[in-house]
This record gives structure tokens, C-alpha cells and sequence, in this order.
């Protein structure tokens, strides 16, 4: 993973969710600059809206699955 950028389509759900939990425990220390702080923001929120993409296509994946089990 370390040679993939952490938005990388190819980069699993997981991954994506551990990095943000890097992210957001780095944020917490409070012991960045401002600049380092706005960068890793950035990448929290895009990293963010993948996952929620993500979870959004599992769940249709999971509702269809379901539609057609029921008929």
C-alpha cells in the first residue's frame, strides 16, 4: 500500500478506513502546523467521501441481492 496513492481506485475499503484513523489520530495530538494540519484535512475528507461511496455501492450491492432473493 505504501507505493499507492491512498486514493487509488485499486486501494480496498479497509485501507482507505485505516488511513483516515492515521489521519484523524495525528489530527488529535495537536501537535502539527497549521500547514501539515490543512493537508492531512484535505486528504481526511477525500479519503471520507470515498468510504462513503463505497458504502453506499455495498449497500445497493446488498439491497438488489436482497430484491431478488424475494421474488
Amino acid at each position: 500500500m505504501e507505493n499507492q496513492s491512498i486514493t487509488d481506485k485499486n486501494v480496498s475499503f479497509e485501507d482507505k478506513l485505516l488511513k483516515l484513523e492515521e489521519i484523524v489520530a495525528k489530527m488529535e495530538t495537536g501537535n502539527l502546523s497549521l500547514e501539515d494540519q490543512i493537508k492531512f484535512y484535505k486528504e481526511g475528507v477525500e479519503l471520507a467521501a470515498e468510504c462513503k461511496v463505497s458504502i453506499e455501492n455495498a449497500y445497493e450491492q446488498v439491497k438488489q441481492i436482497n430484491e431478488v432473493s424475494q421474488k
